[in-house]
């Protein structure tokens, strides 16, 4: 892996120091950090030989929705007082973001990187991750470094790793097999269905509840016509009646799902794996029946990898447009044309992205598909190939990508 200098290293440190402080003083202060909460509760269950799955959190009024391989690795942060493992989990949360901004950016300096993270954190899905007490950062950044080095020898384990925690990494898994990376994809496969079967081994009851029950069930996530869901099924929803049909959700989700890896396994292959990246990530969050706002840190990646586009997306996630419009209590289901604009903001930038992505393969009149990056040999990201890379990625973008 990339490892930061010195003096990188340092802000990081200070970054993520400075959460740990302000997460202490948020969660002593008020009730706060409610999926934090969440993970607890699974985990406490899971400690005091209870049903991991049953019942919801006392203070969120909400039900753990993980594979018990979560439920096992959250159990340290059942055991730590609560506002201790707010700033613990916080203070991670943001050098994984310090991280992943590494991986894109080109040798950035300490000053540039510490501004970089101060900036994404003012980003409404990074500062709802950070308050909410979510893991989306640390998952970007295991999966940031997977694909983008896949051929360092832990990659198929931060995937694997990843994917047991929440399943919808899973996305990239096909994005490696895609680009011609069937080794590294079938070996962090393993990795997950080893997750699986550590779950199925020490937690068999609840193991039987999550794979035969809960994961199927999408009450357990909270309405999907709320204006947070920022996916084709969110969408769908509060065009109809709030219960969009399975069979249309399936068929729309699945189709704009696909041509988001189609275009991300092609920029890949030409070598602009940031851009594969940014464009595996909208397909992983288009055909999810659930994409909280929260989930869209992947809004990181788009605005260090593309930075000529960086101001438009950065205009809609820090104003927060998504928000703008009455919601909640279904008044998503009384929105016009212009509030759904601004109510589904994410996912427009999302398809049009795709679709100027699109634009730009065919402009280009040439045929990724036929010299596949070889399965093995020195990583082109690696130093000066990521600057090499992310300058690829901007001239493919310039006037064509959101």
């Amino acid at each position: 892996m990339v490892r930061p200098d010195g003096r990188q290293a340092v802000v990081l440190a200070l970054a993520a120091a400075a959460a740990v402080c302000a997460a202490v003083v948020e969660a002593g202060w008020a009730p706060a950090f409610i999926d934090l909460s969440v993970y607890r509760f699974g985990a406490g269950q899971l400690a005091r030989g209870e049903d991991v799955y049953a019942g919801t959190d006392p203070a969120s009024g909400l039900p753990f929705t993980y594979p018990p391989f979560a439920a096992l690795l959250f159990l340290p942060l059942a055991a730590l007082p609560a506002p201790l493992a707010a700033g613990l989990l916080a203070g991670a949360s943001v050098a994984a973001l310090g991280w992943t901004v590494r991986l894109l950016a080109p040798r950035p300096g300490p000053a540039v990187l510490g501004l970089l993270v101060a900036g994404l954190v003012v980003l409404e899905p990074v500062e709802q991750t950070l308050s909410f007490g979510q893991v989306n950062l640390l998952l970007m950044a295991l999966v940031a470094a997977a694909v983008l080095q896949p051929d360092r020898p832990r990659s198929p384990w931060l995937l694997g790793v990843a994917a047991g925690l929440k399943l919808t990494p899973l996305v990239f898994v096909v994005l490696l097999a895609l680009v011609g990376r069937q080794g590294q994809a079938a070996r962090a496969v393993a990795v997950f269905g080893g997750t699986v079967l550590l779950g199925a081994a020490l937690l068999p009851r609840d193991a039987e509840a999550y794979w035969t029950a809960a994961v199927w069930d999408p009450d357990r996530v909270g309405g999907v016509a709320f204006v947070s869901n920022q996916s084709v099924n969110g969408l769908l929803a509060r065009l109809g009646d709030g219960h969009p049909s399975t069979a249309v959700w399936f068929v729309v989700a699945g189709a704009a799902s696909l041509a988001a890896l189609a275009c991300g396994a092609a920029w890949y292959r030409r070598g602009h794996r940031s851009l594969g990246l940014a464009l595996a990530a909208a397909a992983m969050l288009l055909a999810s029946p659930v994409s909280w706002s929260h989930h869209w840190v992947w809004v990181v990646v788009a605005v260090v990898a593309l930075p000529r586009t960086a101001p438009v997306v950065v205009a809609v996630f820090a104003t927060r447009l998504l928000w703008w419009p009455p919601h909640g209590e279904d008044r998503e289901l009384d929105w016009g044309p212009v509030q759904h604009l601004a109510g589904g903001s994410y996912l427009l930038l999302a398809v049009l992205l795709v679709l100027g992505s699109a634009v730009a393969l065919v402009r280009t009149g040439r045929t990724p598909a036929s010299a596949p990056e070889p399965e093995q040999g020195p990583d082109p990201e690696h130093d000066d190939g990521r600057a090499q890379d992310r300058h690829r990625d901007e001239a493919a973008a310039h006037g064509t990508t959101p």
